[in-house]
């Protein structure tokens, strides 16, 4: 599916769904830092930021999925009430009923996959690499075989040629 409008420009958003990317623990002293075990989302915000996005004419939207998905390949990662997958596929095709493109997002970079849980401890493992894999197996799926997919990785530069860091 392609939602591009009139000039062939993409114009994104992104939702995070999942907040445990960074760090490993709670920390009483910084309430909105740290690990998350519970679901942290509201239902009247997420609906708002949907229907806004469409009457602003937004045609893509990238969605942070993380652990807040009970993925079938290993519901082991989620988050206390994380969305099954049918509730997921339920509001992919809201979205793409109002002209939107949803797009996924799975941050595999060693530094942002706290989400992981215990698999974030084994990268470069044939274990990690397998779970890896099956992720993105069941969300490419999931997502109807998406036309983009947002791996992470994106602050992976450094010491590569010709890239420079921002």
């Amino acid at each position: 599916m392609n939602n591009l409008g009139k000039n062939n420009k993409i114009w994104a958003c992104l939702l995070h769904l999942s907040f445990n990317m960074w760090e490993e623990f709670i920390s009483p002293h910084r309430p909105f830092r740290g690990f998350r075990p519970n679901l942290e989302l509201s239902e009247a915000l997420w609906n708002d930021a949907i229907d806004l996005m469409a009457k602003q004419g937004v045609n893509m939207v990238v969605i942070d999925l993380g652990d807040a998905v009970k993925y079938e390949s290993h519901p082991e990662i989620a988050v206390n009430n994380a969305w099954s997958t049918t509730r997921l596929k339920q509001e992919l095709k809201k979205i793409r009923a109002l002209g939107i493109e949803p797009v996924p997002k799975l941050n595999f970079s060693a530094g942002h996959d706290t989400w992981l849980r215990e698999y974030s401890r084994m990268v470069s493992t044939e274990t990690y690499y397998k779970v890896c894999s099956d992720l993105i197996q069941e969300v490419s799926t999931l997502f109807d075989t998406p036309s983009l997919f947002h791996l992470g990785m994106d602050e992976e530069s450094i010491g590569i040629k010709g890239i420079k860091n921002i």
